[in-house]
């Protein structure tokens, strides 16, 4: 996972696949320990690869999870968080609002350090055990929570690395995935499971870098991204720019969106501006595991 964009540091935060297992089993031990029920834990923050560690430390432990970026309104974070009633939250950013037991960066990287062990493997979330929950506005606008389960995550991974002939040969393992969309949207899933199965490199554009359009090409240009996962509506905005095409991304060899209407004149200027690359329009409602059809 490498995360690109303007932070305190001022450098792109990473973190390697056996940091990733070793600090989420920690983390995971210590909610198995410390918590008394198995209610889902709301995950708060960014772009950050702590986030990560929060999303599998939660399954891990068997407790789903429920990301809130920090781009959501601070009303409906209240609503969700009361929606979803967490024993505990697991924030990766500042929280200004105030409930019970907020865990920040610091306390999570201090319980990592100072974990024993990590959670039995038994005790992990498995087949018709919630995996994470995503809120939509629904119709009425009012919060709703998805449920998924740990089984359609698996069929949806499953027939996510159908999508495209880079993901079912032996090139599309290892490969790098662009992630645009914010956690807390369903979008996020294609990228960030299509990449952890399949052993990839997850490259994540914060907001703020996809403000900047000069910053924005150059991060993509760093990323080497051979699968583009967006909405459309983000890919019309890099096609804005004349220079946006092969000299940008090389390795590009997949386009996937979802989220929102692809218009036919934008898949025809992808194909101009990658002309070995495909692109693969999918929709599905959030409650089918982001996408149903190809």
């Amino acid at each position: 996972y490498k995360g690109d964009g303007e932070i305190p540091c001022h450098k792109a935060r990473s973190i390697s696949w056996g940091d990733l297992d070793e600090q989420s089993g920690r983390l995971a031990y210590y909610l198995d320990k410390s918590l008394g029920t198995r209610t889902p834990v709301v995950v708060y923050g960014h772009k950050d690869p702590l986030m990560l560690v929060c999303f599998l430390a939660c399954v891990k432990s068997g407790r789903a999870y429920c990301p809130i970026d920090v781009s959501v309104p601070s009303k409906r974070v209240d609503a969700v968080i009361r929606e979803v009633q967490p024993e505990v939250i697991l924030a990766t950013e500042e929280l200004s609002l105030s409930y019970q037991q907020i865990l920040f960066a610091e306390d999570i990287r201090k319980i990592i350090e100072t974990a024993a062990g990590a959670a039995a493997r038994e005790r992990a979330v498995a087949a018709q055990d919630v995996f994470y929950i995503i809120f939509t506005s629904g119709s009425t606008g009012v919060p709703k929570g998805v449920q998924i389960t740990r089984d359609c995550l698996d069929h949806f991974i499953e027939w996510g690395l159908t999508l495209g002939s880079l993901l079912e040969t032996e090139e599309g393992e290892g490969c790098v995935f662009l992630n645009q969309a914010p956690f807390s949207f369903d979008l996020s899933v294609m990228d960030l499971y299509l990449s952890l199965y399949s052993g990839g490199t997850i490259w994540a554009l914060d907001r703020k870098i996809q403000g900047n359009m000069r910053e924005l090409l150059a991060s993509l240009k760093r990323s080497r991204a051979a699968v583009w996962v967006s909405t459309p509506s983000f890919a019309e905005v890099c096609l804005s720019d004349p220079s946006f095409g092969e000299a940008v991304l090389p390795d590009l060899r997949t386009f996937l969106f979802c989220g929102e209407t692809l218009a036919n004149r934008t898949a025809q200027r992808l194909l101009e501006a990658f002309p070995r690359a495909e692109v693969v329009n999918t929709y599905g409602p959030t409650e089918s595991t982001v996408a149903v059809t190809g």
